[in-house]
């Protein structure tokens, strides 16, 4: 898989999360009155990078929710079961990281059904959760994709991390953009070559500045359910 990111690409396509007249919602946040937040991380597992999350969320005693990419859980089985024993949250990022609005209707069913199926043979569990790869889709994917039973899942804190900011700046951001309800963005994913350090790095930091607030780490199944 070969992944290039846009972090204007994602904004593009941000919508918020208010309904209008039979639209499906496409969320950015969970509910707002509790100061709870959600860290999520895209495009894994992998070798180098999911372990090392996966190390710090267990030492932290944090649940965070895991948008995997279905040729990665077939690549990493064992990983994507760890995800789940530890009591992390799975969402379905598409099998090979597309950007959807190039693809058929069909082609989007493809991708999502059959990672859908893969997280099924490998955890035996179904995800109601998916986030559209660079955050790009169209009206039609979203319509789909809610006809077929999942809630399409944004964010609200972009760390930009795979453009190798240091631990430093990813902390910055994210004091500047968190919120109540927020949805933060990181990834795992051993292609991009050294650049997901600082993100691995910020990590513990972040979680003990957060809880410092008072903020209470959730999953964003726990986040959306209590609306």
């Amino acid at each position: 898989m070969k992944v290039s990111y846009n972090s204007q690409l994602s904004r593009t396509f941000i919508e918020t999360n208010t309904p209008s007249s039979g639209k499906p919602i496409v969320y950015q946040k969970g509910d707002t009155t509790e100061k709870r937040i959600a860290l999520t991380f895209d495009d894994g597992p992998d070798r180098i990078y999911t372990p090392q999350i996966l190390d710090i969320l267990r030492e932290k005693g944090v649940p965070a929710t895991f948008f995997v990419v279905g040729q990665q859980v077939k690549r990493f089985p064992e990983l994507t079961q760890r995800i789940v024993r530890e009591g992390h949250s799975i969402g379905n990022h598409t099998w090979s990281h597309p950007k959807l609005p190039k693809l058929t209707t069909s082609q989007v069913i493809q991708q999502v059904q059959s990672t859908q199926e893969e997280i099924e043979r490998v955890t035996g569990m179904k995800s109601d959760l998916f986030r559209p790869p660079y955050g790009a889709y169209t009206a039609a994917d979203i319509r789909v994709l809610d006809e077929h039973g999942y809630r399409s899942i944004l964010w609200s804190v972009d760390t930009v991390d795979w453009s190798g900011l240091s631990a430093e700046e990813i902390l910055s951001i994210v004091n500047r953009d968190k919120s109540p309800g927020g949805i933060i963005l990181q990834h795992g994913f051993e292609a991009l070559n050294g650049e997901l350090d600082g993100s691995v790095q910020a990590l513990p930091k972040m979680i003990d500045q957060l809880r410092e607030e008072g903020y209470e780490f959730v999953t964003v199944q726990t986040l959306l359910d209590s609306n």
